[in-house]
């Protein structure tokens, strides 16, 4: 579980993606670039702090499911993997294939309309444990200062994994995720991790 909980730290998924029809979608990246998470091609975050990683949006596109996704490459040290991501009426995706899970699987990481206290879960079964991802809105209009810069417009999202264990359930972590308008992730503080926080940006 401890790897698994590391994957989703950086609200796009760090894994290893496949789709189920690579046809390309018919989507533009710029629709995405005034939002909580631009997908446009080239652009680009450097996290730094717990644990160091750096995502790109490659510009390539995937058609899974029927539903358009953006291409992400997350690269930290010598490894990399990919990933997906997709917006549709507020809500942010974020899908890919978890190899030591042996699962595909999307994530709704973000709802930008809805109001605070706002919970949505994704219940799936890791490595024989019921685990459930339980995501609420945290806080929105907020004002966050990330390494000296202040961001504003920020909604924080709070993301507990719950496990079910002998019968009883257990928080195994929670997380607090920062996403700034125009922007994207800015800052993770989870208590497993510690803290991660965007070092530099480039949104083409």
């Amino acid at each position: 579980m401890k790897i698994s909980c590391r994957l989703f730290i950086v609200g796009i998924l760090i894994v290893s993606a496949c789709s189920k029809n690579d046809e390309p979608a018919l989507v533009s990246a710029e629709s995405t670039k005034n939002s909580y998470l631009p997908l446009t091609p080239g652009s680009k975050w450097q996290y730094t702090g717990a644990y160091s990683y750096s995502v790109e949006m490659t510009g390539n596109q995937k058609t899974i499911d029927g539903k358009p996704y953006f291409e992400t490459k997350t690269t930290s040290g010598t490894n990399i993997t990919t990933g997906y991501a997709r917006m549709e009426n507020g809500a942010y995706y974020s899908r890919g294939t978890i190899v030591q899970l042996g699962q595909d699987l999307e994530l709704v990481i973000l709802k930008d309309n809805v109001a605070v206290g706002t919970t949505w879960e994704k219940s799936i079964t890791a490595n024989s444990i019921p685990t459930t991802y339980r995501f609420t809105i945290d806080g929105i209009n907020l004002s966050q200062t990330v390494l000296g810069k202040n961001y504003t417009k920020v909604i924080r999202v709070k993301m507990e994994t719950l496990i079910t264990y002998f019968g009883s359930t257990i928080n195994y972590s929670t997380q607090y995720i920062y996403y700034a308008y125009g922007v994207g992730v800015i800052q993770t503080d989870s208590d497993l991790l510690g803290l991660i926080n965007l070092s530099s940006y480039t949104i083409k």
